[in-house]
This record gives C-alpha cells, sequence and structure tokens, in this order.
C-alpha cells in the first residue's frame, strides 16, 4: 500500500458560508490528503495535496479522540439568515461519524480545528 497507513480510513471536512460561496474542503483519499480552498469567485478552487507524516496522524487521532468527535451528534442547527455550514464524515480505527451544521456547532467544535491543521493545513479561519 503506497503512503502512510496511520491515517483515517474515510476522512471529509468542508466548512464555508451557508451560500456555499466559500467552500473549504478536507479530504483524505488515494492516501494524500486534499485541501481545497476558494481562490476567488471567478476562478476554480486551489487544491493543495500532502500526505502527513505518522506523527502528525497520531497527534491527529489523539485531539480527536480528547474532543470524544466520534460522540458528537449528527445535526447541529441554529437558525439565521446566514452564518456557517459546515460536515464531517470521518471513519478511523473501527469508529465513525457522519455530522453536520448550520451555524451549530458542537461545544468542541473550534478546537476540531488544531488537529487538522497539525496535519499542515489551515483549514479553519
Amino acid at each position: 500500500m503506497p503512503g502512510n497507513t496511520s491515517g483515517p480510513r474515510h476522512l471529509r471536512f468542508t466548512f464555508g458560508d451557508c451560500f456555499k460561496m466559500s467552500d473549504r474542503q478536507l479530504e483524505w483519499r488515494d492516501h494524500q490528503l486534499r485541501y481545497t480552498a476558494p481562490h476567488s469567485i471567478c476562478e476554480e478552487p486551489r487544491v493543495t495535496v500532502i500526505t502527513p507524516a505518522d506523527d502528525a496522524w497520531a497527534a491527529c487521532k489523539a485531539e480527536i479522540d480528547r474532543l470524544q468527535v466520534f460522540d458528537w451528534q449528527p445535526r447541529y442547527q441554529r437558525f439565521g439568515l446566514d452564518g456557517y455550514a459546515w460536515a464531517l464524515q470521518l471513519e478511523w480505527d473501527q469508529q465513525c461519524v457522519a455530522c453536520a451544521g448550520d451555524n451549530g456547532y458542537p461545544t468542541e467544535f473550534s478546537f476540531l480545528c488544531k488537529p487538522l491543521n497539525g496535519l499542515r493545513v489551515s483549514t479553519c479561519r
């Protein structure tokens, strides 16, 4: 199997405004981590491809476990006229979670950026 084997079986994290104008996506696919971010409204999104080191994956997994991400509820919603939407699909070590929100987040959500950024990708701002 090429590349790193310590990462998740599946990872897709999207975050952006509710109108999908500035979506960012982080996806583990084909043994590569792909970060897609808008370049400008008139151009195709910019894609950065990296292969995180085993220690980066280990640190990420430890933080995800600490945050109890696999216990998050399927849906978080807070009504509003605009704001941010997000979705997370994650399968790792026999555990999986699929959750999303529109202006609503689990308490620990802001801390999720830390392990993802530790993979050398700036996913959240």
